[in-house]
């Protein structure tokens, strides 16, 4: 594998999930953790990331609400994004231009591996110098 890997953000604010998805994408790509928006806007700011996986169902502005302040802002408004949803009816107020993926739970991790891979992998034929310089 390369020496540059490329850094995904999970905001999930369940540890069991949030421990199962770090432990199955750290074998290849640099992860970091929010358990809440304030977490993720300040890895978000401070670190270059390549990916944000976000649960849609959060604790004070759910993830629909998420993205619209992610797109709003310029230095953040190309950052792939893949949601997970529980079922919520939140997934119904998602603009389709808005996300890369959505996965359903319950999904198997190779699902999640998979579609980690295809929209890092488009990033990179799209972008190729996207792929931050993570350590």
């Amino acid at each position: 594998m390369a020496n540059t890997l490329a850094a995904i953000l999970i905001l999930e604010d369940d540890e069991t999930n949030q421990a199962l998805y770090q432990d199955i994408l750290a074998e290849d790509y640099c992860v970091y953790l929010a358990r809440d928006v304030l977490e993720a806007t300040d890895l978000l700011t401070h670190k270059r990331l390549d990916l944000l996986i976000l649960d849609l169902d959060l604790p004070v502005i759910n993830g629909v609400e998420f993205i619209l302040l992610i797109r709003d802002e310029p230095s953040l408004a190309r950052l792939p994004i893949l949601v997970i949803s529980g079922g919520s009816n939140l997934i119904n107020q998602l603009v389709p231009d808005q996300v890369q993926g959505i996965l359903q739970k319950p999904f198997s991790l190779s699902e999640l591996t998979a579609l980690v891979a295809e929209t890092i992998n488009t990033v990179q034929a799209v972008w190729p110098h996207a792929v931050s310089q993570a350590t």
